[in-house]
């Protein structure tokens, strides 16, 4: 049975007032804190209480999911430090809408509720191309692969400076350090592959997919290419997405000199298509243009290739569409043995 999505609902003061458990569970307010709060209920602005809730001893303890990608870019980014990879490296920011490719895709006979959300892990090589006669445009591939750190439900926030805030509700990965572990997982599994070995998972997969006669939530058995058995849920093994991702900024900000160099890109053209291969891992293809405001220079036929190490939230706003939120480093190299020996690196230091 198809569970139809329902679309976040308006939030209330409310709603926002902390339940019996939390306020048993925090500490005593002072009277200044008291008088703040109930101000800041009573007023128009309720996304300003529902902020106050949000970082609030009371409310919920984890913070925005935006600044939990401020927090997981921190650790890559003292990682690349440790393992002396800042030369040409730097910090890459960049949120938008997606939305599905054709709003009739194939679907699977279930579907998450609105404000579900993916704390997703990336593993990736990045190309950028030159595009000949325009000196201002670039085109630009990401590949290889994108893992499931964590997953649950959150809260709209409301606006705050003009950008939409949720908080962060996924389970699996609370802590930073049960996050990093994992991410070390993740970094290990990505360096042993080669390009034929991809090949064999994607075809795996898909084979996989096509001897499933019914899918539902229930759990499905899964036997990989090493022979190893194991049952997973939700999408079935072998499924495809295929989305558009929104125009939107790609900002980059060197690691070396901080905030003194900054690159501001507007992407367009975004096409990303994804297989799901194993349990919590996924093979990614996506395309697409970045414009600057100001010339490149470098020549025409230069290839730049970059090892993207970067954490991105997903969250559900409808049926077709979901806030995405990547953030994360990138690292230049050259072939895939560049990118072994900095993932080897890196994967020390984390």
């Amino acid at each position: 049975r198809i569970r139809p999505a329902r679309l976040p609902k308006p939030f209330t003061a409310e709603k926002e007032t902390p339940s019996k458990t939390d306020q048993k569970a925090a500490p005593s307010k002072t009277n200044q804190n008291e008088t703040v709060v109930s101000e800041l209920k009573n007023s128009k602005n309720v996304s300003a209480f529902q902020w106050k809730s949000l970082l609030d001893q009371s409310g919920p303890r984890r913070g925005s999911a935006s600044m939990r990608l401020l927090q997981e870019s921190k650790g890559l980014v003292a990682a690349a430090r440790t393992a002396n990879l800042t030369i040409g490296a730097s910090v890459i920011d960049y949120d938008t809408i997606k939305d599905k490719h054709s709003p009739k895709q194939k679907k699977y006979g279930f579907a998450p509720r609105a404000l579900s959300q993916w704390h997703w892990f990336f593993v990736a090589t990045r190309k950028v191309y030159p595009v000949e006669g325009k000196d201002n445009v670039v085109k630009f591939s990401l590949k290889y692969d994108k893992f499931q750190l964590a997953q649950g439900t959150c809260v709209d926030m409301g606006k705050m400076k003009g950008k939409r805030i949720y908080s962060y509700g996924c389970d699996g990965a609370k802590q930073l350090e049960t996050s990093a572990r994992r991410k070390q997982e993740f970094i290990r599994l990505a360096m042993g592959d080669t390009e034929e070995r991809r090949e064999s998972r994607l075809k795996h997969a898909r084979a996989h997919k096509e001897c499933i006669k019914h899918w539902g939530r229930g759990r499905t058995r899964f036997v990989d290419m090493d022979g190893v058995e194991s049952f997973y849920s939700g999408m079935p093994i072998g499924g495809e997405h295929d989305w558009d991702y929104q125009d939107a900024k790609f900002v980059e900000t060197a690691i070396a000199t901080g905030n003194n160099t900054i690159s501001k890109w507007f992407v367009t053209k975004v096409r990303w298509r994804e297989v799901k291969v194993h349990q919590g891992r996924w093979a990614i293809d996506v395309e697409g243009e970045m414009q600057s405001s100001e010339r490149l220079g470098f020549p025409h036929t230069e290839e730049l290739e970059y090892v993207l190490i970067a954490d991105q939230m997903a969250t559900k706003l409808s049926p077709i569409s979901y806030h995405v939120e990547l953030k994360g480093i990138q690292i230049p190299c050259k072939g895939h043995s560049s990118k072994t020996q900095i993932l080897q690196s890196f994967v020390e230091a984390l």
